[in-house]
Formats: C-alpha cells, structure tokens, sequence
C-alpha cells in the first residue's frame, strides 16, 4: 500500500506565533497598555489560557517589556490538527532608567481547525535554545594531476566569467554556461578576486571550487561567494553547472 505524504504549509503558522508572541511579550506598567495587551492577546488563546494569564502583568510590575526580534526555529507536526512552535524572542527590559536585552526560547502549541481557524492551546513554555552544530563538510583535495597550464587556463577563464556574472544578461550567460536554467542575477557587485580554488578531476571534465570576493556596490560591504563549478572542454572552457 503506497502511503501519500500530504506537505503541510507552515508559513501561516510562523506569522501567527510571531504576531502573538510580539503581543504576550510586549507591556508597560500602565492600566491602559496591560487592558490593551490582554485584549490582544486574548485573541490568539483558549478561554482557559486565558483565565490563566489574568494579572500576571499588573501595574505594579517594576520593568517594560519591548521585543526586538522573534525568530521561529522549529514547527513540528503533534498530530493532525495540533502544531507545536518553537522559537525566540529578544527583549529589551526597562527598569526604572536600565535597560538590558534579553533572549529565551519558547515553545506554543496552536490548534488549526478545519476551516483554517487557529487557538493556542498551549501557553508560552521555556524550552531549550538551538546550539551550534559541529557538523563539518568534507573538504574537496587539490588533484596534483591536474597540470599547470590547465589551471591557469581555467583560472583565467573563471576570472573573466566571475567579473561579467553579476550584471550578465542571458545572452551573456549561455556564451560561458551550458545549463540554461540559470537566470541573471542582475547585481551591482564589483569583482575583486578569486581565492583557495581548488581543481579535481572529473568523468566528464573538471571540477573547481572557488571562493570569490566581490564589493556590494549599493551596501559597501564586501562579500565572499563560494562555487563549486563543473567545467568541460570543446573548443573553449565552458560551465556545464554552477553551485
């Protein structure tokens, strides 16, 4: 029996905890701001969550709360209506005249019934903050077979095509690439150079990866791009695909 797996998207999920989120961690130590908060708030949770978040910011709370940033980081499917949403929010409290930024992670559970209507069910709950993987991608090794004249060769012609490709036109592109998916990029990136390449054989030609160096023109900034560029050989160089 073939099982059909049904993609579910997420994105209406990720706006709603946002927009909720911003509100239940945002406040003021004014009656005003807290009735407005619990009016907002109220309208993203069950009668019972909302029972249990009465008065738990009052006029008499010391600080102010505003949210900097929320970021969803994990949206994992409980069951078929139930969505449990992971995320972190950037606070910036207020003490009386101190001020200090603040990050935490949380998890929600939403409700999404047939007809596309959400609830959370679940209230605001500490959880754990992603960390950073140790993940290491395999190196590519420099083929020492590969003879100089060749590097060169294939260093000068990727120098030419790097230094067109941000402003290439289509017609520009198919002259340097056989993969005629790829679109124009139509960027104001200057060309600087080309670093650490690194060649490898391959059955059907040449593999080279590349790191290159190019001044964003409108933010000034400048940004390293890293290729890993299939070549063949007809009668001139020509990217067969670009990564």
């Amino acid at each position: 029996v073939k099982v059909e797996e049904k993609l579910v998207d997420t994105t209406g999920f990720q706006s709603y905890v946002e927009s909720f989120a911003k509100g239940y961690f945002t406040w003021e130590n004014r009656k005003a701001a807290i009735e407005n908060r619990t009016k907002k708030i109220n309208g993203y949770l069950t009668e019972e969550l909302q029972q249990l978040n009465q008065e738990l910011i009052r006029t008499d709370i010391p600080t102010s709360s505003q949210v900097q940033a929320i970021h969803i980081f994990k949206i994992t499917q409980k069951s078929k209506r139930d969505f449990q949403v992971n995320f972190t929010v950037e606070q910036r409290i207020t003490e009386e005249k101190k001020a200090s930024v603040i990050s935490s992670a949380y998890q929600v559970t939403v409700h999404q019934a047939e007809n596309g209507d959400k609830v959370i069910t679940q209230n605001p709950t500490i959880t754990s903050q992603p960390g950073k993987s140790n993940f290491h991608p395999k190196q590519w090794e420099n083929d020492s077979t590969i003879d100089s004249k060749t590097r060169g060769e294939v260093m000068k012609f990727l120098k030419t095509f790097f230094k067109l490709y941000p402003k290439a036109t289509k017609d520009e592109l198919a002259y340097y690439i056989k993969d005629k998916t790829i679109q124009p990029l139509n960027k104001n990136y200057l060309y600087s150079e080309l670093e650490t390449p690194v060649f490898r054989k391959d059955k059907d030609g040449l593999g080279v990866e590349v790191s290159v160096k190019y001044l964003n023109q409108e933010t000034k900034a400048t940004l390293v791009c890293q290729y890993q560029v299939k070549l063949e050989k007809k009668q001139n160089w020509v990217i067969d695909k670009i990564n």
